[in-house]
């Protein structure tokens, strides 16, 4: 594509948007209000791969029926402009009501809510929630770009259209080549904890369990590697994606060089009215080269004690949190094996009628931390992390997603990296049970973090 067909299309999109939004002018409300167009032809992920914005944002479910890839803040809530958890979800539900319906909020909650944040997560916070500026939206098969804006109230409309014409004439429209990579070398890679250290923990976990009411502990560790120049978190997600399916694909880019991005094959949970889907993942064996090889991981899998009974805490836990805020429950699947590109998992599914009045603080509240990332009972399994793991997760195995008005979809937080400048932090964990054995354990680890090594 030549440079005066790029410049038609941005010129283009621009004036299309604008013509929408001085349209729409009268009927503008006191909240946030939403101007889309529709497009063809672009992807979500390369336009945002272009955009120098340092705040971005993406967003895939699992079947990628919903995508979306974003820059800017309209509205952002953070721990800078709310009490807690609870006032900043309240703040978010009142903000959607006076809203555009198709407004969300896109954001993500720490693992650990009484941990202080380490100096890493400091662009992330405890939680932050941003409804994005301007957005590329796939959903329903339908491609638009959006662009979202607070109502100045008693301000001036004709300033708000002239920033917003600035703003707009920024985003880059230019087609992404496909087949630009990052320049960068590796140049140091450090585990914490190391091995030896690791094994030991392990040891002293699994001599913790039944003596103390504990039955399972999820233990975490970190890689980090060193590079030569910074790398763009957009781009290492794109090229995840290619080799990741049926995950949840996120990014989220609050500072120019901070980026928290990963490809998760966990829901927490999704909601919509009074109707919940949730889930259970546990148990843990490669996916294997081949037919056969396939074959014997999903024969070891099927039949491994530890793995089923790994799986069957996760199973109780999520059981009874669903319980606590549903009417009534129904278990969808019990202990499938799900297939992904690198490791096969147990899978169970759970299908919840909401009580009456049961918020998104609620859900999450009740849900997090599943059994999946923490252990069993959950309050003796964090107290065991806390002293084990010798640094903050920060938003590793949190709940991330989006808030709308009438639903919301999260999921957990696995499978993922903290980029920061020339650090990329690679997160993983194994489910500590008392058949448990060290090396195996962390060889799980080893085989979770190999999607990012084969990319970086």
């Amino acid at each position: 594509m030549n440079e005066s067909t790029k410049t038609s299309l941005k010129e283009t999109v621009a004036q299309r948007l604008v013509e929408r939004i001085e349209k729409s002018l009268p009927d503008l409300t006191e909240g946030l209000n939403r101007f889309e167009i529709e497009l063809e032809g672009i992807s979500a992920i390369d336009w945002l791969s272009r955009q120098s914005c340092p705040h971005k944002i993406y967003f895939s479910d699992r079947d990628k029926s919903f995508v979306v890839a974003a820059i800017g803040q309209a509205k952002t809530v953070t721990e800078q402009n709310s009490k807690n958890l609870k006032d900043a979800l309240d703040a978010i539900d009142n903000t959607l009501k006076s809203s555009d319906p198709a407004i969300k909020f896109f954001g993500g909650i720490c693992f650990d809510y009484d941990d202080e944040p380490a100096d890493d997560w400091e662009a992330f916070g405890r939680y932050r929630f941003t409804v994005p500026q301007f957005e590329i939206r796939i959903e329903d098969k339908k491609t638009v770009f959006a662009c979202n804006v607070e109502h100045p109230g008693k301000g001036d409309i004709a300033g708000m259209l002239k920033s917003l014409r600035e703003s707009i004439a920024s985003v880059n429209f230019e087609i992404a080549n496909s087949e630009s990579v990052d320049k960068y070398t590796i140049t140091n890679h450090a585990d914490l904890p190391e091995e030896k250290l690791w094994s030991e923990n392990v040891t002293r976990v699994i001599d913790d369990l039944g003596d103390k009411h504990i039955q399972k502990v999820v233990l975490a560790r970190k890689s980090v590697l060193q590079t030569s120049v910074p790398a763009g978190a957009v781009e290492i997600l794109s090229r995840l994606k290619k080799n990741n399916v049926m995950t949840y694909d996120f990014c989220f880019q609050f500072a120019k060089e901070d980026a928290f991005i990963g490809c998760s094959p966990e829901c927490l949970f999704s909601a919509g009215g009074r109707k919940i889907y949730s889930e259970a993942i546990a148990g843990t064996r490669l996916k294997g080269t081949g037919t056969a090889e396939q074959k014997k991981y999903h024969a070891e899998l099927v039949e491994s004690e530890k793995e089923q009974l790994e799986h069957d805490y996760v199973f109780d836990d999520v059981s009874e949190s669903l319980a606590e805020i549903c009417d009534s429950v129904e278990v969808a699947n019990r202990r499938q094996v799900v297939s992904l590109s690198y490791l096969q998992h147990f899978r169970s599914g759970f299908n919840g009628q909401l009580k009456d009045g049961i918020s998104v603080c609620d859900i999450i509240r009740s849900l997090h931390p599943t059994a999946a990332v923490n252990g069993y009972p959950s309050e003796a399994a964090m107290r065991q992390i806390r002293k084990y793991e010798p640094f903050s997760r920060g938003w590793f195995a949190g709940p991330v997603g989006w808030i709308g008005k009438d639903s919301a979809n999260f999921a957990v937080a696995i499978r993922s990296a903290l980029i920061r400048g020339k650090q990329i932090s690679l997160f993983a964990g194994a489910g500590i049970v008392k058949s448990s054995q060290p090396t195996l354990e962390w060889q799980e680890t080893e085989n979770k973090i190999k999607q990012f090594l084969d990319v970086i």
